[in-house]
């Protein structure tokens, strides 16, 4: 996360990030590190919850 969030330092104009966990994408466009580290927890929780689930 954090040599993402040096790299975008670089760049004038943010470039689409893409997020992928799964089968799951999401794509940002001219977001700032807080919102890609925010759907980074996000997805991290949901992955957790339901693999919770499954080994019920």
């Amino acid at each position: 996360m954090l040599a993402l969030a040096s790299w975008r330092q670089t760049r004038s104009r943010r470039p689409r990030v893409e997020i992928r966990r799964g089968d799951t994408v999401i794509v940002l466009a001219e977001s700032s590190q807080e919102e890609i580290e925010r759907v980074t927890r996000a997805l991290g929780a949901a992955g957790r919850e339901s693999e919770g689930e499954t080994g019920r």
